[in-house]
């Protein structure tokens, strides 16, 4: 029913390295799954040692396309597959 999403903690620079959970650079915030699938929001889970490349201003939600990450992590791997079984049909 909700994400914990990655929020930027201050201004982030493209080339920057998230450090994850606990970190200097993202804390969670926690939104409705629809709107973070929406969104496009990064989990905050998936915000530890992945190189941002864009600028980011602080306080905004990280999405997919701010980041760069390895589509075949596992970890990411499962959270697509789960994106997928749990989108919303657009008819």
């Amino acid at each position: 029913h909700a994400d914990v999403v990655a929020i930027a903690k201050r201004p982030l620079k493209s080339g920057e390295t998230l450090d994850g959970e606990g970190g200097a650079c993202v804390w969670g915030r926690q939104l409705p799954a629809a709107s973070s699938l929406a969104l496009g929001a990064l989990p905050l889970g998936l915000a530890g040692e992945v190189r941002v490349v864009r600028d980011i201003e602080t306080g905004s939600v990280l999405t997919w396309d701010d980041v760069m990450l390895d589509e075949n992590d596992a970890a990411v791997r499962a959270r697509r597959e789960m994106e997928h079984a749990f989108a919303v049909p657009t008819h």
